[in-house]
């Protein structure tokens, strides 16, 4: 089944419902271009005890972080090395997430000291993102332990019908998660291989750090 991608502009009303939802607290689950996500405000602690808790997922294990644009990284995490600015500029939109320093100054329950961050490449995601003005959880619509939830239903099914869902999204299109790319030390490491990553990322990371792809997957 092949994922369908409305036109945000024909949905206005679901989004807007998502978003005054999210500014209320509440969670919701959101199309992305990997899997469905469980969003909430990343800066409301009772927000994000809420997801925790539908996932029923322990709170040692660190939210996601999904951003509206590129000008919430350097408000979100603490990071001065140009090159890994310009990897984010270009995998995201798309399925990377960085993991990075967190900024001190920005508050949030969801994480502590380091923050994985990325921008889905999803117009409904985008959309819910941009009406919100601020920083989602991104982390997977599923109890934890659970297949990822693909569809609208799915997430229904694990987290409850009382869980606002933007159901137009269709069948997500990768079903895998993003990459995870450790971007904490001195050079990037993949801490998770998922849905595939702009074919330029690869060049650049080779010209800025000289690493290849076995490289990358090293802990040396």
């Amino acid at each position: 089944m092949t994922e369908t991608r409305p036109d945000p502009s024909e949905m206005q009303t679901s989004i807007a419902d998502a978003a005054r939802a999210l500014r209320e607290g509440r969670p919701i689950g959101l199309p992305t271009d990997t899997q469905y996500a469980l969003a909430a405000d990343v800066q409301n602690p009772a927000a994000v005890s809420a997801v925790y808790e539908l996932k029923q997922r322990p709170r040692s294990e660190r939210s996601p972080v999904f951003l509206p644009d590129f000008d919430w990284l350097p408000r979100v995490a603490a990071c001065d090395d140009e090159r890994v600015l310009e990897l984010a500029r270009r995998v995201w939109p798309g399925a990377v997430t960085l993991i990075l320093p967190l900024h001190p100054q920005f508050e949030t329950t969801a994480t502590e000291d380091t923050v994985a961050v990325r921008i889905p490449d999803h117009e409904i995601a985008r959309a819910v993102l941009d009406e919100f003005g601020g920083p989602l959880t991104g982390t997977s619509a599923n109890r934890s332990g659970q297949p990822a939830a693909l569809t609208a239903d799915e997430v229904s099914r694990q987290l409850g019908g009382d869980l606002p869902v933007l159901g137009a999204g269709g069948k997500m299109p990768a079903g895998l998660p993003s990459t995870m790319l450790d971007c904490t030390g001195p050079k990037p490491r993949v801490l998770r291989r998922g849905a595939q990553w702009p074919p330029d990322a690869g060049d650049f990371l080779f010209e800025a750090w000289g690493l290849t792809e076995a490289a990358l997957a090293s802990d040396d």
